[in-house]
């Protein structure tokens, strides 16, 4: 009860008064909106059209809404790392909440929280000189994924998986490794 209630409480201040204050969005009603859509697509390319058609507004309009909540920090966004990878999506990019509570689903939450803690070691690795680093993922045509890429210095260095309970790697994470040079594969394990 009281997660829910600060969650609401949280959202209600984000879009009436740190957006109003920082942006000239009109439609406050509906980033709020969006912000209940987004947490059922964490984990999965976001498709920004499906989002256009349930709030029925253009795709530029969209698109300055996630700008915005980008920019208070409400959300962030993993692209697609392509080279190397055969038949790789290449537009959609993935939407975590900074706050990883935000959903129900505990696979979900899981990977959320994992891709929250990656973002603060990429930033913290390029932050202390170590390299550039950058936080991606990795989808083909065919459907098959890899959650998070550790990119550094536009090379890529680390693959993991965010699983709930122990698994064996699926066949196309290694596949995704030779490609990319013997990347090292790692799962993190809630359980």
């Amino acid at each position: 009860p009281f997660l829910k209630r600060w969650q609401q409480d949280s959202l209600d201040r984000l879009v009436r008064e740190d957006l109003r204050d920082l942006t000239k969005i009109s439609g406050l009603e509906n980033v709020a909106t969006l912000v209940h859509l987004l947490p059922e697509r964490i984990g999965s390319p976001l498709s920004v059209n499906s989002l256009r058609g349930q709030l029925e507004v253009i795709h530029e309009t969209i698109q300055n809404y996630l700008a915005a909540l980008r920019l208070c920090y409400a959300v962030f966004s993993v692209s697609a790392y392509t080279k190397k990878v055969n038949r790789a999506v290449t537009k959609e990019k993935k939407v975590y909440f900074f706050d990883w509570t935000r959903n129900e689903d505990p696979a979900k939450r899981f990977e959320n929280y994992v891709a929250c803690e990656l973002l603060s070691w990429v930033t913290l690795w390029s932050d202390e000189g170590l390299g550039t680093f950058d936080l991606r993922y990795i989808r083909n045509r065919a459907g098959q994924e890899c959650d998070f890429v550790i990119v550094k210095d536009d090379k890529p260095w680390l693959l993991l998986e965010a699983k709930l309970t122990h698994q064996t790697f699926a066949s196309h994470l290694y596949h995704f490794s030779q490609n990319l040079d013997g990347v090292p594969i790692v799962q993190v394990v809630r359980e």
